[in-house]
């Protein structure tokens, strides 16, 4: 018996898509820099002038205070819009510099957070790049439960896809853990390259469903909870075996919502946190539970990354870039994919939008590249989340 084999198709993401997000990423990352560095140089000049100012006439107060009384009151009558526009500023007056300057001095931890959407190319597909990272505030602190809405839309060589995704997170907060359960949901459109190659006619596939459940845990590290360990085991709730209308032939691994097997997820990453946002670098190994019921197999991989995230009063602005390596192939329907990317890189960049505090809400683009341009994809997230 003849195995089917997958073909790729050959419509490619546009490059410009790719070049914007490249773009928007420089963009978000340098123009928020600029303009700190002028604010800041425009508030150091007008202290310095007035410290100036105030140094000057030190001499002249002294000698009038030890010689004229009468001159010493005029002239401290005359000081006396200096003194009070010296005051205005909080560095000298010992006032609370984080009503003035909000940007640099309010704390960020645990205020700066981030979370990894369940994603890629539709739920329950390939290990490699894909996803939008949420990088920003989030929730306030103390909350009991919190929920976070995640869409995404996906395009490929191969299929569309989009995911809505929600996830329900506690804080165990004596054990410093963090446990949360993710919910996804999805729908897979597009040609099915091997039955056209099987049967001679083209086909297009429509598969919509709930995906493969997961299970959470994260854990925070050393004294300030910088660093921290994550957990992730994905239940095989979702359809892994889907077949034609009549039953008479089953869909490829990459129209599948769920994988049919447990898999196992395990992250480390550490935040470095900065007066201007924060920095997260980590890795991560992919276990995606090997060949299920029908000799479907979805390979192992590991994530190297690296996101950044600048805010301001009511936006955070994330960039990030994630490498994926594959450690084992794919296999579909007993056959493993020869014409398989092994090696990806994903582009983001993220805007959280805090202006509702309690409804934080974030938006992403994303740009995966492959060693195969027709493995290329592009994705749109946007996500909200809210806490009781």
């Amino acid at each position: 018996m003849n195995r089917p084999t997958r073909t790729r198709a050959a419509r490619l993401v546009p490059p410009a898509l790719v070049l914007g997000a490249v773009a928007a990423c420089a963009g978000a990352i340098l123009w928020p820099q600029i303009d700190r560095r002028l604010e800041s140089s425009r508030q150091g000049t007008r202290v310095d002038r007035l410290l100036a100012r105030a140094e000057l006439a030190r001499p002249v107060t002294a000698h009038f205070r030890g010689e004229a009384p009468l001159a010493h009151s005029r002239a401290t009558e005359r000081l006396a819009p200096l003194t009070e526009e010296a005051r205005s500023v909080p560095a000298l007056d010992g006032a609370d510099l984080s009503e003035t300057f909000p940007l640099a001095l309010e704390p960020l931890h645990p205020d700066m957070t981030s979370w990894s959407s369940v994603g890629g190319c539709g739920v329950g597909g390939g290990g490699g790049g894909g996803g939008a990272r949420w990088m920003g505030r989030r929730s306030p602190a103390g909350y009991l439960i919190e929920v976070e809405m995640m869409s995404s839309f996906t395009l490929s060589g191969v299929m569309d896809a989009s995911s809505l995704t929600t996830k329900l997170s506690t804080n165990i907060e004596i054990l410093r853990l963090n446990a949360s359960l993710s919910i996804p949901s999805a729908r897979n459109v597009g040609p099915d390259d091997n039955y056209e190659e099987l049967f001679g006619v083209e086909q297009d596939w429509t598969v919509s469903g709930l995906g493969d459940l997961s299970l959470m845990l994260n854990r925070k590290l050393g004294l300030e909870g910088n660093t921290s360990v994550g957990l992730n085991i994905g239940l095989p709730t979702g359809e892994h075996d889907e077949t034609s209308p009549d039953g008479s032939y089953t869909l490829p691994r990459s129209f599948q919502l769920g994988k049919g097997v447990t898999t196992y997820a395990g992250t480390l990453e550490h935040t470095f946190n900065k007066d201007w946002g924060m920095i997260t670098v980590g890795g991560g190994l992919n276990l995606n539970g090997g060949e299920n019921d029908i000799d479907n197999r979805t390979g192992d991989t590991y994530d190297l990354y690296t996101y950044v995230g600048y805010r301001t009063e009511f936006m955070v602005h994330s960039a990030g870039v994630k490498l994926s390596r594959g450690l084992s192939k794919d296999i579909n329907n007993g056959s493993f994919e020869a014409d398989q990317s092994r090696t990806e890189v994903t582009l983001q960049y993220g805007l959280e939008l805090g202006y509702l505090r309690t409804w934080p809400m974030f938006v992403a683009l994303t740009a995966t590249l492959a060693e195969d341009s027709s493995d290329n994809t592009s994705a749109l997230a946007f996500g909200v989340v809210t806490s009781y």
